[in-house]
Parts: structure tokens; C-alpha cells; sequence
């Protein structure tokens, strides 16, 4: 009984792993992304990251008090750069973050 049981959690193991490392876009996203985060003069920011074909990337904006104000998924090309104008919002310390949910990087700036 004690054979049975070992064997039957080591199966479950092995299928386990096996589904996380098949069905998940983690296996091919890279370890970490070059990410440029950059408050312009002109009120806006620039965020700008380079990544592999095939991984998907989220950029995230959070206002001062914590809620996330604007998402974005980008699945296609190697690099980005997008804008933000931010010259309308109110005033206070926005978080901006890019992560492939391996590797994260956030950077605030005060408008």
C-alpha cells in the first residue's frame, strides 16, 4: 500500500510540472526585460522595453491612491515604446510598471 501511494504522488507530480511547463507562457518569457521608464518635460512619459517574440508583456499605470488607471497587453514585436501624456491628470505620484510575470520592474513619478 505504502509502494501504491508513493508511486501514485510521484504521478501526480510529474503531471503536475509537466502541465505548468506546457501550458503556460512562463517557460518562454525572458528573465529579465530592458526597460526604460522616463518622465519627459513636455508632460509625458515614455516607457519603452525590449522582449522576445513570443512572450507577453503588461504595462500597468497606478494612480496615487493604488488603482491601476490603465493596463495594456503587448503579445507582438521585440520592442515597444509608447508615450503616455499625463498632462491632463491630477496631481500626485503615479506608479508605473511593466511586467512578463517573471520579471517586474515599477518605477513613480510625480506630476
Amino acid at each position: 500500500m505504502k509502494n501504491f501511494r508513493n508511486i501514485l504522488i510521484a504521478t501526480i507530480i510529474v503531471l503536475a510540472s509537466f502541465s505548468v511547463a506546457t501550458a503556460g507562457k512562463l517557460k518562454e518569457a525572458s528573465a529579465k526585460l530592458n526597460i526604460v521608464i522616463v518622465e519627459q518635460n513636455t508632460g509625458k512619459v515614455l516607457v519603452g522595453f525590449e522582449k522576445k517574440e513570443t512572450e507577453s508583456v503588461r504595462i500597468n499605470i497606478y494612480d496615487p491612491n493604488g488603482y491601476r488607471v490603465y493596463t495594456e497587453r503587448v503579445k507582438s514585436g521585440t520592442v515597444m515604446l509608447k508615450r503616455f501624456d499625463v498632462s491632463q491628470l491630477p496631481a500626485g505620484e503615479y506608479s508605473y510598471e511593466v511586467t512578463n510575470y517573471v520579471y517586474s520592474e515599477e518605477k513613480a513619478i510625480e506630476k
